[in-house]
């Protein structure tokens, strides 16, 4: 008996040495840094004339030429009902010295956002860029409607997004 005592001693003495564990250590850290405060107002892209309401895909890209030309350009399967748009003005930043890429910050931004209309439609914010003069940064954004049911007449879209720039 005491022979099956000490071999049972010594299977689980061994048991236990096979499932030994091994420590792992994990190093973290975080470093913070001063942000600069920015400010941009709305972009806004005013009031959109359509010739119809059953618009189902209808892409508007806003184009600023160097000659003060401004236009807008439609594309998608319903481009056709874009008649006009009246009001437009892009997001303009007051950025307290920080010019926005042009002196090797990185910007992180979306490329797209979805804003919610207030008749429960939505349609998307999309190909976010940034542009500047001497005096301003400003930041731009075509809009892409494509919906299952089409646009309500007087539908307002809202929506926001962060912009993030590292020095």
């Amino acid at each position: 008996m005491r022979k099956y005592f000490l071999l049972g001693v010594a299977a689980l003495l061994s048991a236990s040495t096979a499932n030994a564990t091994e420590i792992y250590t994990v190093e973290a850290q975080a470093k913070v840094a001063l942000s600069t405060k920015m400010s941009c107002s709305t972009l806004d892209w005013g009031t959109i004339y359509l010739s119809r309401m059953d618009v189902y895909d209808l892409h508007l890209k806003y184009y600023d030429s160097d000659i003060g030309n401004d236009k807008i350009i439609a594309s998608g399967e319903d481009a056709d009902a874009f008649a006009n748009v009246i009001g437009f003005k892009p997001a303009i930043c007051s950025t307290g010295g920080i010019s926005l890429g042009n002196d090797g910050e990185t910007v992180n931004m979306p490329s797209s956002i979805v804003l919610t209309g207030n008749k429960g439609g939505y349609a998307t914010l999309i190909n976010i860029h940034i542009g500047s003069s001497e005096e301003d940064t400003y930041i731009y954004g075509d809009i892409s409607f494509t919906y299952g049911e089409g646009i309500q007449d007087n539908e307002t879209f809202t929506g926001s997004f962060a912009i993030t720039v590292i020095k």
